[in-house]
């Protein structure tokens, strides 16, 4: 069912040839390496292209670099995604009862994602950015644990709904905003499932805690920015906060979930459209508030 593509011997023979060498070295050295997968390369390089940004350049600056700072890190990234993924073939099988094939590619990119949920020959697939994991410094065998369950659930969402892509783009602000704290609260509730307990890989530092004290502002935020037009962006990944906390919107999608999943099993949860989502949503939103 899960099929692993760990590029990581290649990986190896990548760092110990070029982590010496200059910049524009290392650069032929990781276009070597990946040149051996194809469909990894392009999904790479038109990651960046498709934002207008030059692949080369964010390469340079951001992701080559870590391959002398982090290496010790992906080693011990590498070693637990390889202890994490027989555990979690089981979990998959007796949750969610999923037979599909579904790939885990280990590779070395350029800072794309430390989780990347797409396809890969054809198939659902969990890219596994290892430099990214690293920079992060996810490596640890709980959060590696956290970021491939929560990136599976996403597969999971998509297969339940029959659908490659669960990150639809919608072009109105609201819906975007109402359907991501959808699809992330779903992957983040449901690898609570696979994990066993409450858990958030970005619990550091007081996260939950302000998060859970925080819940009705948090509540309000969203509502009026689904309500005017504004992008929530403040509330995702790591380039953004909310005073000072990333990522806070899994939080509170995860809530959105608990919230209705009383109601709803899992099938009808993964299928409902957008507008009941929206009408969901702003029923959990304005409750809090």
């Amino acid at each position: 069912m899960i099929k692993l593509l760990d590029t990581f011997d290649s990986l190896k023979d990548f760092f110990e040839l070029y982590h010496t060498k200059d910049i524009d070295d290392k650069l032929k050295g990781w276009l070597y390496y990946i040149d051996n997968y194809p469909e990894l390369k392009m999904k790479c390089q038109s990651d960046y292209e498709n934002l207008g940004l030059s692949w080369k350049d964010v390469a340079i600056e951001s992701s080559l670099p870590l391959l002398d700072i982090y290496f010790d890190r992906m080693i011990k990234a590498h070693r637990n995604i390889i202890n994490i993924v027989p555990i979690l073939t089981e979990k998959i099988k007796t949750i969610f009862s999923i037979t599909e094939d579904i790939y885990i590619v280990i590779y070395y990119g350029i800072g794309n994602a430390a989780g990347w949920a797409t396809k890969y020959n054809n198939k659902p697939a969990i890219l596994l950015g290892i430099e990214k994991i690293a920079e992060l410094g996810w490596e640890s065998y709980e959060s590696i644990m956290g970021l491939i369950y929560h990136e599976m659930c996403h597969i999971v969402h998509g297969i339940i709904r029959g659908i490659d892509d669960i990150g639809i783009e919608y072009s109105n602000p609201d819906d975007k905003a109402i359907w991501r704290l959808y699809i992330e609260g779903f992957a983040q509730f449901y690898e609570q499932q696979l994990v066993g307990r409450e858990y958030y890989h970005q619990d550091s530092n007081g996260w939950l805690l302000w998060c859970e004290t925080n819940h009705k502002y948090l509540c309000e935020k969203y509502l009026h920015c689904i309500l005017n037009d504004i992008p929530t962006k403040e509330f995702y990944g790591d380039w953004h906060n909310v005073d000072g906390y990333i990522d806070v919107g899994y939080y509170l999608g995860c809530e959105f979930i608990k919230h209705i999943q009383s109601r709803f099993d899992i099938n009808k949860i993964a299928c409902l459209e957008l507008h009941e989502v929206k009408e969901l949503v702003i029923e959990f939103l304005s409750k809090a508030s």
